[in-house]
């Protein structure tokens, strides 16, 4: 069995986003995603 210790860190990627043709369809949603995106980052530390 592999030792945990010789395995490189993990690495996460955030994409978050929209089409933005469609962004005047949903009136305050870009600005709920980008702070919820931000929260999950935030959280990932």
């Amino acid at each position: 069995m592999p030792d945990d210790t010789t395995r490189p860190p993990v690495k996460v990627g955030l994409v978050a986003g929209g089409l933005g043709a469609y962004w005047p369809q949903f009136p305050g949603l870009l600005p709920r995603l980008r702070r919820s995106a931000e929260r999950v980052a935030d959280s990932s530390t």
